[in-house]
């Protein structure tokens, strides 16, 4: 494209980091979500995230990233110091091969429905955080308050097996909510205050 062009023109093209990524995927009537992108199943939160760096890389990971991890990524490549940010430096995973230190992933959505998500490699809890389970935008239902996924037999998320797992569900559960409490802390601690959540009427 006309900006490798330009950057090669003027020998900077070895020298610049390219990061590639979407802020979200698509459920194409996955899960009765037609062409939207809310939900917590893996169509709407998996997303492509490509990193060239200075000089190229071959590879690909396929350890737990976030795009909370960009920032510090960037950063490290630009030599930027003093930058406190939340996530891992992907430099040594691109360049070395080292392994992340995260066993699971979480997200929360807030839009349609109050819900929130934590995932490992093998299993994915997704539990309400509302009474009100009804989407606002697809005025459905479209799973139960609990739901919970064993990723490696079922990864398309079709089987809600939290009434035969109640064991899995209160270990992820409980989880979560301690690094929900953890980065409470932290706010606090650092003189924040996390807003309160209302919906805007539309």
């Amino acid at each position: 494209g006309e900006m490798v062009s330009h950057l090669r023109d003027r020998d900077l093209f070895d020298e610049t980091v390219f990061v590639l990524l979407s802020d979200h995927g698509e459920s194409l009537t996955e899960h009765g979500i037609y062409y939207d992108h809310h939900g917590l199943y893996d169509e709407s939160v998996r997303i492509p995230l490509v990193v060239r760096p200075p000089g190229g890389s071959q590879g690909r990971v396929t350890q737990h990233v976030q795009t909370i991890d960009i920032v510090p990524t960037i950063t490290s490549y630009l030599d930027l110091s003093g930058i406190e940010c939340d996530g891992i430096d992907l430099r040594p995973v691109i360049e070395d091969g080292e392994s992340i230190d995260r066993e699971f992933l979480m997200a929360e959505e807030a839009h349609t429905q109050r819900k929130r998500m934590v995932r490992s490699e093998t299993a994915k809890l997704i539990y309400s955080l509302d009474e009100d389970t009804i989407c606002r935008y697809c005025d459905v239902e479209h799973a139960r308050p609990v739901e919970l996924y064993n990723l490696e037999s079922d990864p398309a998320e079709q089987t809600n097996v939290s009434a035969d797992r109640p064991d899995r569900v209160d270990e992820l559960r409980s989880t979560a909510e301690q690094k929900v409490r953890e980065y409470e802390q932290q706010q606090s601690a650092d003189g924040s205050e996390r807003a309160e959540m209302a919906y805007d009427e539309e």
